[in-house]
């Protein structure tokens, strides 16, 4: 248990070499302890950056499922509001219904949709956006619909004999230029009485005023009340062709079913919505009065009627 201490120089010549070797091994272990020590610190910034990046991605991919999922939840919410009515709508939503309940059902079935959604991301995102783009646009369809209809009933309940009627008639020079006919909304002559609608002719009723005139005509429509109508139906009708600067207009009038015997069938309801014939002014405006004071008459391609008078008369 003693030690010895004596110069280097003083030790045998064996000591002094396995001396050097050992200074060496020790000179070699320790810049090997220290490079493995660099490289485990390398080791240790790649595994903390790689967990970094992984946490990242799989944040980014929570993101993103719950935005897919706001998205349907919003778009079902909008489908409910604007068209629970609809026979369609109703069932798409009972199908998201059932496809939640079924998820929400067994967390391991959950699980592997979401596996198979991070798989198939870029498929099933386009999928969801063409679905989504097909149901906006029946979406449309069926808005387009229900405005259609609900402005129809607008136009009935805002015209039933309640004078005067105004009507106005778009795209006056396509259906002169087309030789088009135009049909008004409906209205009602009186409270229970006979169902109307105006016809004009921009350009023109046949031979006797054919492209030299505007053309005007009441028919009898199918209406609510008919069974207690009498026949034929005879009412003076005042027409006027409205002044879009000032409140004036071209003013014509006519007897409705004059001359008309009471078997004459043409001028009735026999099938469809509408009569096959109607009363009216062949020769209502020439286009040359028209034209003279087109912007009194014609504002951006429409001209507008006014009925100010519905009198009937006694059989």
């Amino acid at each position: 248990g003693c030690e010895v201490q004596f110069p280097r120089k003083d030790m045998p010549a064996h000591l002094r070499e396995n001396f050097t070797h050992v200074s060496l091994l020790a000179a070699m272990n320790q810049k090997l302890a220290e490079k493995l020590l660099k490289k485990d610190e390398e080791i240790n910034k790649l595994s903390q950056e790689l967990k970094e990046t992984v946490e990242k991605l799989d944040k980014k991919e929570k993101e993103h499922q719950q935005q897919l999922e706001r998205e349907i939840s919003e778009l079902k919410s909008e489908l409910t509001k604007k068209h629970d009515e609809s026979e369609s709508l109703r069932e798409l939503r009972q199908e998201i219904d059932r496809n939640r309940e079924e998820k929400a059902a067994t967390t391991q079935e959950f699980q592997l949709e979401i596996d198979q959604l991070r798989k198939k991301q870029a498929t099933d995102t386009k999928s969801l956006v063409q679905k989504m783009t097909e149901v906006r646009k029946k979406q449309e369809r069926d808005r387009t619909e229900l405005e259609r209809q609900a402005t129809t009933l607008q136009g009935i309940s805002a015209h039933i004999g309640l004078v005067p009627l105004q009507f106005t008639m778009r795209d006056f020079e396509k259906h002169k230029a087309a030789d088009e006919k135009w049909y008004s909304e409906p209205f009602y002559t009186h409270p229970r009485g006979y169902k109307m609608c105006l016809r004009v002719d921009a350009n023109g009723y046949k031979q006797r005023a054919h492209r030299t005139h505007v053309s005007v005509f009441v028919y009898l429509m199918r209406g609510m009340f008919d069974e207690d109508a009498k026949w034929p139906a005879l009412c003076d009708i005042t027409i006027e062709l409205l002044n879009w600067n000032e409140d004036e207009g071209y003013c014509r009038e006519f007897l409705f079913g004059d001359g008309v015997l009471e078997d004459n069938d043409a001028f009735r309801v026999t099938k469809g919505e509408r009569a096959v014939r109607g009363w009216g002014i062949p020769t209502f405006i020439s286009h040359a009065e028209l034209y003279s004071r087109r912007d009194d008459f014609i504002n951006n391609s429409s001209i507008r009627f006014r009925i100010t008078k519905i009198v009937h008369k006694q059989h």
